[in-house]
């Protein structure tokens, strides 16, 4: 480059042999010309833009790269390729200034956030609601409740989208499912659909067909496929996706598709993380799981333990709902693995396909069984053994079914009668009697069940 040369316009032939279709920034374009002509000596200018190297770039390789250009300036292609060089080093610093002050912000709005979310000790202990609040449930029988996610769990082909289904109908309009009420929201629902997506329609178009176009394009919201980055990765793209439908209830089906990996815990953590963000922002999450295809013991999944994967993906639950069976089965078992108030069930499913509708085809009646036991009583154990369908109900199956017992009594369902301690004669159980076998009640033989 002489002492006289100007700046090459970069609409020259030169300059597009280089530039090809790219253009830049008149900005950038004006202060890379500034530079280059601050001084007519070649020196100077390559002073100039080596401090300019050293500001936007540091050691960075297009730092680098533009001190290797400037060891030979001559030219209208030189300038062009100093010009990109540039180009690339305020990209990258205008990258980092925007990375820097999103991370303020962020930290910024955590710090808000967090106090926002600190609350008072009486506040938190004290004013709570006496019932559960439920999202879906009735008093203390509670499968969903406000603020803690639902995990529908079950083999391929048992029923748990036609459920869900069912349950996504209800929060739009209202109703029940499976006897229990379902809060309605006013807002959208987010179902993601990332395990077989047309599958997946097939199955709710039978359930929320009955809607209008207009209240299902405004209402629902599908995500068809896999998310935009892994969930357990990447935690904040689970509440991403429920603000960018607007939605205040999110449908995962299902959690293997939401994060690779989850037998891991270092993966099942950083997805209930995802799940932990949607619940703190106020959004319900409804997940569908799989199981194992054998527990440990070669027999059908029953338990926690037999849901896939890590144990923080049933951790961080509120309630596990399982549903066992054969694939296409119209009639299911269904089994409340964890609660947040009271057990739901067990229950027998029955599954209309053709309708998109379940309904309880079987309980255990213990006002019934009660009836059935005659004077000598139904004792806990035998209450639990006929609802839990086992020979040996543990000892926490026995308790809860000694609670539903309690709760008849309470309801002037069934009486009790006090067990006594063994002696010449050996110990009685306790038992819970129909009132009609109760020689010590005052409903005879008029009692009507």
């Amino acid at each position: 480059m002489t002492e006289d040369s100007t700046f090459y316009s970069l609409d020259s032939p030169e300059a597009r042999a280089v530039l090809g279709d790219d253009t830049f920034q008149l900005g950038e374009f004006r202060l890379m010309r500034g530079l280059l002509e601050s001084s007519r000596d070649l020196d100077a200018q390559r002073r100039d833009l080596e401090q300019a190297a050293r500001e936007f770039g540091g050691t960075s390789p297009e730092a680098r790269r533009l001190r290797q250009a400037l060891q030979s300036v001559d030219g209208p292609t030189e300038q062009v390729e100093m010009v990109l060089e540039y180009r690339r080093l305020m990209a990258r610093q205008r990258a980092l200034e925007m990375f820097q002050a999103e991370q303020a912000a962020a930290t910024t709005e955590a710090a808000a956030g967090a106090s926002d979310r600190l609350a008072p000790g009486g506040s938190f202990l004290l004013d709570l609601p006496p019932d559960t609040p439920a999202v879906w449930g009735d008093g203390d029988q509670v499968l969903w409740a406000e603020g803690e996610s639902l995990v529908l769990a079950g083999t391929p082909g048992v029923g748990k989208t036609t459920l869900a289904g069912q349950v996504v109908a209800a929060r739009l309009d209202g109703g029940t499912v499976l006897g229990l009420t379902v809060r309605p929201t006013s807002s959208r629902v987010l179902y993601l659909a990332m395990d077989r997506p047309q599958q997946i329609a097939r199955a709710l178009a039978r359930t929320l067909g009955s809607f209008s176009r207009e209240v299902l394009d405004e209402r629902l919201v599908f995500w068809p496929g896999p998310p935009l980055a892994d969930m357990a990765a990447q935690p904040e793209t689970l509440l991403a996706l429920a603000r960018q439908a607007a939605a205040d209830t999110v449908v995962v089906d299902s959690v293997k598709d939401a994060a690779l990996g989850l037998s891991s815990d270092e993966v099942g953590a950083g997805y209930n993380r995802a799940r932990q963000m949607c619940i703190a922002a106020g959004v319900e999450v409804l997940e569908l799981h799989h199981t194992i295809k054998k527990n440990a013991n070669g027999g059908a999944p029953k338990a926690l333990a037999d849901l896939y994967g890590s144990t923080w993906i049933t951790a961080g639950a509120g309630s596990v709902v399982l549903l066992e069976g054969t694939a296409g089965d119209p009639v299911v078992g269904m089994h409340h693995l964890k609660q947040p108030a009271e057990t739901v069930g067990p229950y027998r499913l029955l599954h209309d396909h053709t309708a998109g509708l379940t309904t309880v085809y079987h309980e255990t009646d213990l006002v019934a069984l009660a009836l059935a036991a005659g004077t000598d009583g139904l004792t806990a154990k035998s209450a639990a053994a006929n609802v839990e369908d086992t020979a040996k109900p543990t000892d926490a199956q026995t308790q809860r079914a000694r609670r539903r017992l309690d709760k008849l009594v309470t309801a002037g369902r069934l009486t009790f009668r006090e067990g006594s301690k063994g002696g010449s004669r050996g110990g009685q159980p306790a038992v819970w009697l129909h009132p009609s076998h109760d020689a010590e009640g005052d409903y005879g033989g008029d009692y009507a069940p």
